[in-house]
């Protein structure tokens, strides 16, 4: 009787699952009215006789034109949904010259997989120019199921990079402790191969196994390049920067985009206006330009135009193992922990408050 009754009065708060998905062809038409020059995918699958829901796919037009004048990285994504019908919210994001992120299209596939990822970037690859404009980005990922797999068959020419918080936290399961966190975390943002091997031999020393798991793992810089002998000094260590080629040894300029110390010692000894040297993405105009454009709001659904389309049943209900989990699981550098817990302190255990 209670689960009826939360039953009905989620239907009359939130909506009838089964009468949403049945205006799923309803909503995509009115995305693309209100926003020309979107991509809206709904794909169906025959189910009895009827019409079922499978996947739903959505890039709008202002993400497309914002993209333009992106840095050349883009993020991928999954994550459960907690509604009735379960099912995986895969999204990729792009980043702009403040290092904030700008959505760039999402999908709504039954479950997370090589072929759901490989539907999913087919469709993100065309939108954002073909494979020739995207052999020049940089894709950001976690280790998820099927997706490195399917970047790789989709962006075969593309820099596949990790998210290395993602890699500690799968580091730490096996290998814990302060020490080889630290070591980990300082290998990590070297920009030069002799820096990142003095780092791992450092690791090595402590671990030798926990050197083995990491060095399986490829780093991953810019490509590497012979330069002009231009250099500059500072503490001892001698760089060499290549004006007419936008790079220095220390890597800095090269993987961030941002003149580094020694470049900006070479503009300044040759009289050169280091703006000239910023990419386009990090100029004024660019950012103005990237939200200038609008996504267009769309009407109540009692404006919606009529149109012919079947109704389209929702997914089939997943029944998962287990009782089910109202919250995500929350990794280990996202505990916090409680300012109110009470623990013991001193060696004679007096209670206090942290």
């Amino acid at each position: 009787m209670a689960y009826r009754a939360k039953a009905y009065a989620s239907d009359e708060v939130v909506g009838s699952f089964t009468k949403q998905y049945s205006r799923i062809f309803y909503y995509a038409h009115e995305l693309l009215a209100r926003n020309p020059g979107s991509t809206i995918k709904v794909k169906v699958e025959p189910y009895d006789g009827k019409t079922m829901f499978q996947r739903f796919y959505a890039c709008l037009k202002a993400c497309k034109d914002s993209f333009v004048s992106c840095r050349p990285i883009i993020g991928l994504d999954g994550a459960f949904l907690k509604g009735r019908h379960h099912g995986e919210l895969l999204t990729a994001v792009a980043r702009d010259a403040n290092d904030q992120i700008l959505p760039l299209a999402y999908a709504i596939v039954e479950v997370e997989k090589k072929e759901t990822w490989t539907w999913f970037l087919e469709l993100l690859i065309e939108d954002l120019g073909g494979s020739d404009m995207c052999s020049a980005l940089i894709v950001m990922s976690d280790q998820q199921k099927g997706l490195r797999q399917a970047v790789q068959d989709v962006f075969p020419e593309v820099a596949q990079r990790f998210c290395v918080r993602h890699l500690y936290a799968n580091f730490r399961k096996k290998f814990p402790g302060k020490n080889l966190k630290r070591l980990m975390w300082r290998a990590a943002p070297t920009t030069h191969p002799q820096q990142w091997e003095n780092e791992m031999r450092n690791m090595k020393e402590v671990n030798e196994d926990a050197f083995r798991h990491l060095i399986a793992i490829p780093p991953s810089w810019s490509a590497y390049r012979l330069f002009e002998i231009k250099h500059v000094s500072q503490n001892g260590d001698n760089f060499v920067v290549d004006i007419d080629k936008y790079t220095c040894s220390c890597r800095k300029w090269s993987i961030s985009g941002i003149l580094c110390m020694h470049a900006l010692a070479v503009m300044r000894f040759l009289n050169l206006d280091a703006e000239e040297y910023l990419p386009v993405w990090f100029k004024m105009s660019t950012y103005e330009e990237m939200y200038s454009s609008i996504i267009y709001p769309i009407n109540g659904k009692h404006l919606w135009e009529v149109i012919q389309c079947p109704d389209v049943l929702p997914p089939p209900k997943r029944q998962l193992s287990g009782r089910p989990k109202k919250k995500r699981r929350l990794k280990q550098w996202e505990l916090k922990k409680s300012t109110t817990k009470m623990s013991k302190g001193g060696l004679t255990k007096e209670m206090y408050h942290l």
